[in-house]
């Protein structure tokens, strides 16, 4: 979830990002649950000693797989919900999987196999946890860690692990979980500045040329301002007053917004501010570029305005 001071193109860009991800995450559990289960079922029919997901096993995952597909592509909201299902469903499923293959490879008396498994098992809920952390949320990753420390533990515990072994692999999970949080706190900061400059780009982008944005932006970053004389300009259409009295209103609205953006397309050719919308006119400023000739530049400007009139 964002935080409460987060401004709302921040929450939404997050929100967004997190659905899409989550989206995705549930593609790739259904394409990873599947193939597990056809990779069991050709050991199953070569006869060969195989991993053990059992057909119960297989069809409850394939069946939290599907639903959460479908529970997200209903809405976004929901899409992030789903994010739950990898500490609560892949972890335990993924425990019950291993622990499955572990029991299996005692009975037929391969039990450094089974140890083996267990400590492989290790990697295997690190990249889950790590999985979660693209998730963009801190809840996923935390509760996916401490889930997969428990059933680490609990594996090696079955598996006859060493317990100095057996405490390396909870000590690396931790150390993936605080790698994944912090990736996920420093990737949520990055969406943050990219949507905090696009935003505040294009606020500058209405009222000023990308010249004079540049500057200011340039300004900000150092900390200063400037202080210099300009030449103020107004611009507004001849006798609109009775002109619009002879348009309807769609007419006079089009026309107004015609002029507007011909008058903001010629200032910002000739390095102009615009300062407000007056009606039927403009007010805008010259100097913020040019410094000695903002006078002349300004009155430049004006035959250009009368040259292209609105059509």
């Amino acid at each position: 979830m964002a935080a409460a001071g987060e401004p709302d193109a921040l929450r939404h860009a997050m929100a967004v990002e997190l659905a899409s991800n989550a989206r995705l995450a549930n593609v790739g559990r259904i394409v990873a649950v599947s193939v597990a289960f056809l990779l069991d079922l050709g050991f199953w029919l070569g006869r060969v000693s195989y991993i053990g997901l059992s057909w119960r096993l297989a069809a409850a995952w394939w069946l939290v797989a599907v639903v959460a597909v479908v529970t997200g592509r209903r809405s976004d909201r929901e899409a992030r919900l789903t994010a739950m299902v990898v500490p609560f469903v892949d972890i335990p499923l993924t425990f019950a999987m291993l622990a499955h293959l572990v029991r299996q490879l005692q009975a037929v008396g391969f039990s450094a196999d089974a140890r083996v498994v267990a400590a492989f098992a290790t990697s295997i809920f690190g990249l889950l946890v790590f999985l979660s952390s693209g998730l963009l949320e801190r809840r996923p990753v935390i509760l996916g860690a401490a889930i997969a420390v428990g059933l680490q533990l609990a594996l090696c515990s079955v598996a006859g692990l060493d317990e100095t072994v057996a405490t390396y692999c909870a000590l690396a999970l931790v150390f993936t979980a605080v790698v994944s949080a912090v990736a996920s706190v420093r990737v949520r900061r990055l969406v943050g500045v990219a949507v905090d400059e696009q935003a505040r780009r294009e606020r500058l982008g209405r009222y000023f040329s990308p010249q004079v944005a540049r500057r200011l932006q340039e300004d900000d970053a150092t900390g200063h301002g400037e202080s210099y004389d300009v030449t103020i300009l107004f611009a507004d259409l001849r006798d609109f007053t009775a002109l619009s009295e002879r348009l309807a209103g769609h007419e006079a609205v089009a026309l107004l917004n015609a002029f507007h953006e011909r008058m903001v397309a010629v200032l910002f050719a000739h390095g102009g501010t615009l300062d407000k919308y007056l009606g039927d006119g403009v007010m805008a400023d010259f100097g913020a570029l040019d410094f000695v000739n903002h006078s002349t530049t300004s009155i430049r400007c004006v035959p250009w305005s009368v040259m292209f009139p609105p059509e």
